[in-house]
């Protein structure tokens, strides 16, 4: 027997010559019943191809992040997505076009059967086994998902939150390679100060690097080269003479430092470089370097584009303020408003580009634009009136959807739109008041950096020294968002909750 992968199916059997469907409950248990036959989104079933005739059971209902799983207690339920053996299920047909519904976890004497006529479990069978028999009916196809629009940008936006310029910025695809120099000064001599030991702070000893890997699902890998055995090497010039918030002045500072190296690096090998002074040097920041083909920083081995180079600050803030500027050269802009800092930002704790202090990961929207979120975890809509119930996933998830992007002005070429995603807790955090619901941000592709183009629109507006600033943005199970830009109008209601997923009915009129 033959699926359509492009459908859904109702699944059903007989009970006493009554027929009666695979349901899940609508409580956000993930509890599999049964009911009689409707037109319900919990009987509405995706069959997801493994081999041969194995395949994962989704819902509509709970969408692909969550599948029907059996676990080592054979219980039944769904439960999120892991491709394991336990939500791998056999279809094993007959003549009259029935199925048994065998589970790879428990073997093949072990099937989906009923218990109390009602609740669905596994029982093993004595002998040769006699399954129940499960009927497959073919319903409506399954909607294909748009994809997300390139954003309109302003002709005089620099690092907008639109299409990034990968002439320019360092595409995070595959593995880019960094090196790690150390510099002083006649005015800032290094002194006791160890280049190896600020080395391993600046990545968190390998931290930063697993940050990348982690939230590119595996897609980008970042390796620095840290050249802490050439020690450090002295500038003619002191710290003084170089302003790097000034693009002529911070291009000689990198290229008096690469001159430092000729002949033992060839900085063409690398996608970055990386400069570190002393806490005494007069850097007070980090700022990232880019510049365009041909107007980069001269070395004995070609221009230097891409560079980072750490100043006082770097001492003092963890790993992630090298992933935060790492990211400038990947072409992620400011969240923060310039004159302004992390607690000002309108973006608040929820994305490294907007605060370093309080945040370990990449909004949705940053994920989507460097690449690494797949477009099968994103829902565009653009059509209007429309009224939509979605479960959202993670997206630390690799299945599910886990990102809603609405058009707000044009929804075919649209320079402004609403996201929705669930919120991501911090990592590493300790007896704080969890972070988590659904998170709601406008994003805007025609403002610069430094001058927010991505706006939290939270459910309440707070801030905390150990949480930042907008930490209670995120809406909870019974809250209802309402947001207004212009002529259009998003309202949600986060309905449940299912473990760590989140349903919601959506509505949008533009």
């Amino acid at each position: 027997m033959t699926f359509d992968h492009a459908h859904y199916y109702r699944i059903t059997t007989r009970i006493a010559g009554k027929e009666q469907a695979l349901d899940v409950a609508p409580d956000g248990s993930g509890r599999v019943t049964l009911a009689e036959p409707a037109e319900s989104s919990g009987q509405y079933w995706r069959l997801i191809p493994i081999e041969g005739n194995r395949y994962a059971l989704r819902t509509a209902y709970l969408g692909d992040g969550l599948s029907l799983t059996l676990d080592n207690r054979g219980s039944v339920c769904l439960s999120p997505t892991t491709l394991s053996t336990g939500q791998s299920w056999n279809l094993q047909s007959n003549r009259s076009g029935t199925c048994a519904l065998i589970n790879d976890l428990a073997g093949p004497q072990t099937c989906l059967r009923l218990q109390k006529q009602a609740a669905l479990t596994t029982r093993q069978a004595a002998g040769r086994p006699r399954h129940p028999r499960w009927t497959l009916t073919k319903l409506t196809p399954i909607p294909g998902q748009a994809a997300i629009p390139d954003l309109k940008e302003a002709a005089d936006a620099y690092c907008p939150e639109g299409c990034t310029d990968f002439s320019f910025y360092a595409r995070p695809v595959g593995t880019l390679h960094a090196v790690m120099l150390f510099v002083d000064f006649p005015d800032a001599p290094a002194g006791a100060c160890v280049p190896a030991e600020q080395g391993a702070h600046l990545q968190g000893n390998g931290q930063a690097q697993q940050l990348f890997h982690d939230q590119s699902y595996g897609a980008f890998t970042l390796t620095v080269n840290v050249l802490s055995h050439l020690g450090w090497r002295r500038l003619a010039q002191p710290s003084s003479r170089y302003n790097c918030h000034d693009f002529t002045s911070h291009r000689q500072y990198i290229a008096d430092a690469a001159g430092l190296f000729a002949g033992e690096i060839d900085f063409s090998q690398y996608h970055f470089v990386l400069i570190v002074a002393p806490p005494n040097a007069g850097f007070p920041d980090s700022p990232a370097f880019n510049a365009r083909p041909g107007q980069g920083a001269p070395s004995a081995s070609g221009e230097i584009r891409l560079a980072v180079t750490f100043g006082q600050d770097s001492y003092r803030n963890s790993f992630i303020n090298l992933v935060h500027e790492v990211s400038h050269l990947l072409g992620l802009p400011d969240l923060y408003p310039y004159g302004g800092d992390a607690d000002t930002s309108r973006a608040g704790c929820w994305d490294i580009m907007s605060d370093i202090f309080h945040c370990t990961s990449f909004i949705g929207w940053h994920r989507h634009k460097n690449g690494w979120l797949d477009t099968s975890r994103t829902i565009y809509l653009s059509e209007s009136p429309q009224e939509r119930y979605i479960t959202l996933s993670p997206l630390s998830s690799r299945y599910g959807t886990s990102m809603v992007v609405l058009s707000i002005d044009d929804p075919q070429c649209p320079s402004k739109v609403f996201v929705v995603e669930l919120a991501q807790p911090r990592e590493g955090a300790t007896n704080e008041r969890p972070r988590e619901g659904v998170l709601v941000y406008s994003v805007n592709s025609t403002v610069p950096t430094g001058h927010s183009p991505v706006v939290v629109h939270p459910k309440t507006v707070s801030s905390s020294l150990e949480q930042g600033y907008l930490y209670e943005a995120p809406y909870g199970v019974g809250d209802t968002a309402s947001v207004i830009d212009g002529n259009t109008r998003l309202t949600l209601t986060v309905l449940q909750q299912c473990g760590s997923c989140y349903h919601l009915k959506l509505s949008y009129v533009r």
